[in-house]
């Protein structure tokens, strides 16, 4: 335990009981691990996790919230991560998200702010996307609106099914813990 806290960046604030059971996880992993691979697991750290109760109740949710400079870095070894946290923690479904700012369009005195694309709430929730589905890619997107509620309609590539099929429910609580939209889950027909 010792040892894993380092992978862990709160600052102050004391490391709640999910995230030091995620830190030793990957901890453990990285210790178990294969040269390469433990090469480029020392250097990845995580800024917070949290725990979901999914719609089907079976299996819940961690999200674990990494810092937005690491996230090509955890895209090299998080299929590997996930699968052997997932083995670990056979009740829990695990994603990896990296933490994005948002800036407002509107200053506090009321003047326009100048700020970059990647800062929109638009460029936000798609990147949030991409990292819950990762490796899938997003084959196409459908938003319909009715009566002021904005349903997204979010097409998989078939391909893909046996990877995600399992873990739907899953991925869409975390699209909308993460981003407050509801989201559907569908695969391309032929």
């Amino acid at each position: 335990m010792k040892h894993s806290a380092h992978l862990i960046l709160r600052g102050k604030q004391y490391p709640n009981v999910i995230e030091k059971l995620v830190a030793t996880a990957i901890h453990d992993i990285a210790v178990s691990a294969p040269k390469e691979i433990k090469d480029l697991i020392r250097p990845l750290r995580i800024l917070k996790a949290t725990e979901l109760k999914t719609a089907d109740a079976k299996k819940k949710l961690v999200i674990v919230t990494v810092p937005f400079g690491q996230r090509n870095e955890y895209h090299k070894v998080q299929s590997m991560l996930v699968s052997r946290l997932e083995k670990r923690f056979p009740a829990k479904h695990f994603v990896f998200v990296a933490r994005r700012k948002i800036l407002p369009k509107v200053t506090r005195d009321g003047t326009k702010a100048v700020r970059p694309l990647t800062m929109t709430i638009t460029h936000a929730h798609e990147g949030i996307l991409d990292d819950i589905l990762f490796p899938a890619a997003v084959a196409g997107k459908r938003t319909r609106v009715n009566a002021g509620h904005k349903t997204s309609v979010i097409l998989l590539d078939r391909k893909d099914k046996s990877l995600l099929e399992p873990k739907l429910n899953s991925l869409k609580a975390a699209y909308q813990k993460l981003t407050g939209n509801v989201v559907f889950f569908e695969f391309q027909s032929k």
